[in-house]
This record gives C-alpha cells, structure tokens and sequence, in this order.
C-alpha cells in the first residue's frame, strides 16, 4: 500500500512537512553521492593495481563524511582516517560542492 507521507503526518503546521521532505531530499542526495563516490574509489583502486580494501560500515560512513561540508564533530582515526584521506580528494574533484549535512547525522551515520 502506498501512502504519501503527510498523509501520515497528523499535523496541522506545514513547516513540519516541509522538513522532512527537505531532510530527505538531503539525505537521499547523500546516499546517491556516496555510492557513486565508493563505486569510482573502488575503479581508481583496480585501474591503479593496488589492493582493493573492504568495504566495510566504517569506509559507508566515511563516504558520507566525505561529502557533506565539514564539521566540528569529532575526526576520523585510524583505518577510518586512511580511508577519508583517499575518499575527500575524489569527492571534492567530482563535485564542486559539498552537500548540507546539518541535523542529519544520526540518520547518515548511527542507522
């Protein structure tokens, strides 16, 4: 059965509507990214002869770290890090610019 999603919202302020549709649209432009961004990391690592790494739910969430503008929350460590550092340079060279992330972050990176 398919419902719209206001339809479900009981709700009388449209602002609230408005939200989440914004929220995911964002979102969905940020799952796009990332898997566009993962799918030509992994070509440049078979075109260039070096081993391909796992993808694992560290190297998901550092593809969408990668794309959304930076933030002040906390720096990726060890494996993760390695990752960003290859995965940063080739968003920013795809896309000129880095997608909104604000207020989506327990949805990018805790689902």
């Amino acid at each position: 059965m398919k419902v719209r999603l206001s339809k479900l919202i009981q709700t009388d302020n449209p602002d609230v509507n408005d939200r989440l549709q914004d929220a995911v649209r964002r979102t969905n432009a940020i799952t796009e990214k990332a898997y566009q961004l993962l799918r030509f990391w992994l070509l440049n690592q078979y075109q260039s002869g070096t081993p391909i790494q796992p993808i694992t739910e560290g190297t998901i969430k550092m593809a969408f770290k990668a794309i959304v503008q930076p933030t002040r929350g906390p720096k990726a460590k060890g494996e993760n890090a390695m990752v960003f550092n290859q995965l940063r340079p080739l968003a920013q060279s795809l896309w000129a610019h880095d997608e909104d992330g604000v207020k989506l972050s327990f949805i990018l990176y805790e689902i």
